[in-house]
């Protein structure tokens, strides 16, 4: 199953480190291949490494499409939105 969904950064420090490693986290508990893309630089980030999670680059309102391809990739998507779209609980 490939899943994709667009969305906005919309805390206002972006994803610095402390997101980065939560995105890693959620990332790492799923089986599918998953990827974070900046829709504005291009770049598409191994969402299951954080070097690359960091480099995505993402401060507040840039946009990003997740991406999953694998057997739990819905549920990967969609718990990766959701905490893209709590602010990381920043806020």
């Amino acid at each position: 199953m490939n899943v994709e969904l667009a969305l906005k950064v919309s805390n206002k420090q972006g994803i610095h480190a402390r997101p980065s490693s939560m995105i890693v986290k959620i990332s790492m508990g799923f089986h599918c291949d998953v990827s974070i893309k900046n829709v504005d630089s291009g770049f598409e980030a191994n969402a299951k490494s954080p070097l690359e999670v960091m480099m995505l680059n993402a401060p507040c309102g840039t946009s990003l499409v997740i991406i999953a391809v694998g057997d739990d990739a819905q549920l990967a998507v969609d718990a990766i939105a959701e905490l893209i779209t709590s602010g990381f609980n920043e806020d």
